[in-house]
């Protein structure tokens, strides 16, 4: 056991010279257990990590309770050992004795770590964020794919997915006289999850734009709903109607539960999910003329979430704008031509004797709250 005596002026009797120097060896041995160095270069791999200790174990190697500092150089995939001064490779495990699991080390993480029974145990807090989980983060979709959970995530940390459906094409008339309509925007829905709710992989598809009508009158086709896996659906905008003389009107918005329907060349703008507002104004919720949550045919069909309606062919009717999703594109009767919406689910704008624009694509963007 150390001892804590030591040779002063108040010692009784003669101190011999060996005497003295076993005593203070002792002493700088007993401090250099107790203390805490750095580890520098750091190297080797996310789950095999070397490491420089200075100044280096004496014959007795590692004691029970030795402390040491280091910055880890990369992410571990699993579980983690680490070799100091080219020694013996021993297993890192967390404050309870466990084996590391894939992301609880970063690049970059700063660590205590301490010796115990032949293996090192973790101080300090893993995982990412010296609080647990991950760091915050932003991951957008413009192309179907797959979004996948990151590994160390909290169970209780916070994922919000925000949709946008597909906007739907504009119709074509056949003469300057057909009033047509511009195809619905996007509809527009957000949910907040609770990580641990979230299976590891969700599928992300994204609602194609519709197309507008080419080549001969008549209506757009709609646009495409957009799904975060079986959990959330943005459902896309419907088609603008085309018609050889008067009112072909605009596609109804994507709603909150379906699809915007086509706008009728009798003269009905098309319905979304829910009663929208008069042609051109903002609705509430998912309607026909531009709404609050998803766009409408028509002329300046107006959104807040969701796209912006597709302007009629009138006189180049303006394209409906939206303050978070795409605009609707303008109509025209080939001075000027017709545009296409703007990503996300902007509709397109109609055409009379002109070919017209098309719906834009839908989106989807994840963001996950940091620990």
């Amino acid at each position: 056991m150390a001892s804590r005596d030591r040779y002063s002026s108040a010692t009784v009797g003669d101190i011999a010279g060996d005497d003295f120097l076993d005593q203070y060896a002792g002493h700088v041995d007993t401090i250099y257990d107790a203390s805490c160095f750095p580890l520098t270069s750091v190297g080797g791999t996310g789950d095999a990590v070397t490491a420089a200790l200075d100044p280096a174990l004496d014959a007795g190697g590692f004691a029970d309770g030795m402390r040491f500092t280091l910055t880890w150089g990369a992410a571990n995939t699993g579980a983690v050992t680490l070799a100091i001064n080219g020694g013996s490779a021993l297993a890192v495990l967390d404050k309870s004795g466990a084996a590391l699991v894939a992301g609880d080390l970063s690049s970059g993480l700063r660590s205590m770590i301490e010796y115990v029974g032949g293996s090192f145990r973790i101080l300090t807090e893993v995982g990412g964020t010296a609080a647990g989980g991950v760091a915050a983060s932003y991951q957008a979709f413009t192309a179907s794919g797959t979004w996948t959970k990151p590994a160390g995530i909290a169970d209780d940390q916070m994922v919000v997915v925000e949709l946008w459906g597909g906007g739907g094409g504009g119709g074509r008339g056949s003469s300057s006289a057909s009033g047509t309509g511009g195809g619905g925007g996007g509809g527009y829905v957000r949910r907040a999850f609770r990580a641990a709710d979230l299976p590891s992989t969700v599928s992300v598809t994204i609602g194609q734009g519709g197309l507008g009508r080419t080549g001969s009158n008549g209506a757009g086709t709609a646009g495409g709903n957009s799904t975060f896996g079986a959990l959330l659906t943005a459902y896309g905008g419907g088609g603008g109607a085309g018609n050889a003389a008067g009112q072909g009107r605009g596609g109804g918005g994507g709603g909150e539960l379906e699809a915007g329907t086509t706008g009728t060349a009798g003269g009905t703008t098309g319905l979304g999910g829910a009663v929208g507002g008069a042609d051109g104004g903002i609705g509430v919720n998912a309607g026909r003329a531009g709404t609050i949550w998803g766009g409408g045919g028509g002329n300046s069909g107006k959104a807040v979430f969701g796209g912006g309606g597709g302007g009629t062919d009138t006189a180049g009717g303006d394209g409906g704008v939206s303050l978070h999703g795409g605009n609707g594109g303008d109509g025209g009767d080939g001075s000027p031509v017709p545009t296409s919406g703007s990503a996300p689910g902007g509709g397109g704008g109609g055409g009379s004797t002109w070919d017209a624009g098309n719906g834009a694509r839908g989106e989807c963007r994840v963001w996950i709250m940091g620990a």
